[in-house]
């Protein structure tokens, strides 16, 4: 099951109505996104400091 299938099955049932599996799902992608997101800033960050 993608993250797109949870998402959209949660707004339908509630947040409430996943299983343990669908809210790991749901979580996982959240950290993995943070994580890269915080990659792109920190290389951002240090393109630009060492300009």
């Amino acid at each position: 099951m993608s993250y797109e299938e949870v998402y959209k099955k949660g707004l339908a049932v509630g947040w409430t109505g996943l299983t343990v599996q669908e809210h790991a799902i749901l979580l996982y992608y959240k950290v993995t996104e943070r994580v890269l997101e915080s990659e792109r800033t920190t290389k951002g960050e240090s393109e630009c400091s060492s300009k």
